[in-house]
């Protein structure tokens, strides 16, 4: 359950579809009131939007932070309080280092990496002066293997990870969590962009060998921001099924 049944107002990226999609869909079904970016809405989003009032779509390129304080001046304006921020938003890729194209590495960071910092950074003005504020970064769990053609994206997710350490103390003084999820092989769009090699060794390597859901990523938010984690911080929760 939520803090308290004070309406708790949450900012997702990557809410259009996959594990964003999911997050939202369950913390709406919660009473929060769910603040949803992506480039384009989906289906989904659309039908979210006509369903709860309290959810709305923000048509928003995380990669050019200047689109996003507009929308964190205007839900501080609207609700003087901005609860949860959760970054969901990434793109992948796939590729050894002799074949990716340093714009393609520098847009992976930007997206994965650049763009969730620099929100954070805006946002944390208007999160430190609100109830009980978390940041809540998606990792992955390639972040902590060597696979052959992960360097850029893995790469980006490490980089991730370092943040959520350094950030939970940088954050401390104003009394906002930073905590990260790092999932292994969910069935998300992303997935359909992996090679079916690359899946199989994630699954073979894997205690359960199974593929996550994104209802199971969302249900780890749900907790983290409970009253039941508020001792919870700096922590990466690797949810990848048991992944050496």
């Amino acid at each position: 359950m939520p803090h308290s049944k004070i309406q708790r107002v949450c900012l997702i990226t990557g809410v259009s579809s996959g594990i964003g999609l999911a997050i939202a869909k369950s913390l709406i079904t919660k009473s929060y009131i769910v603040y949803g970016i992506s480039r384009t809405p989906s289906a989904e989003t659309e039908l979210l939007s006509q369903q709860y009032p309290a959810f709305s779509h923000h048509s928003i390129d995380v990669s050019k932070t200047d689109q996003l304080q507009p929308l964190l001046r205007y839900i501080w304006t609207t609700h003087k309080s901005l609860n949860l921020l959760v970054h969901s938003a990434g793109i992948p890729h796939g590729g050894l280092l002799a074949l990716t194209k340093p714009e393609d590495f520098s847009y992976i960071f930007q997206v994965n990496y650049f763009a969730p910092i620099f929100l954070s950074q805006h946002a944390s003005r208007y999160m430190s002066k609100s109830r009980l504020p978390q940041i809540i970064f998606i990792s992955s769990s390639s972040a902590f293997r060597f696979d052959p053609g992960t360097l850029a994206y893995a790469s980006s997710k490490a980089a991730i990870n370092y943040a959520t350490k350094q950030l939970s103390f940088e954050f401390s003084p104003l009394s906002i969590r930073v905590n990260c999820i790092a999932p292994g092989v969910t069935d998300t769009p992303m997935l359909r962009q992996m090679s079916p090699r690359a899946i199989e060794c994630q699954l073979n390597s894997s205690a359960s060998s199974s593929i996550c859901q994104p209802s199971h990523i969302s249900s780890i938010v749900e907790f983290l921001d409970s009253e039941s984690s508020v001792h919870i911080n700096g922590q990466i929760l690797r949810i990848d099924g048991g992944l050496p």
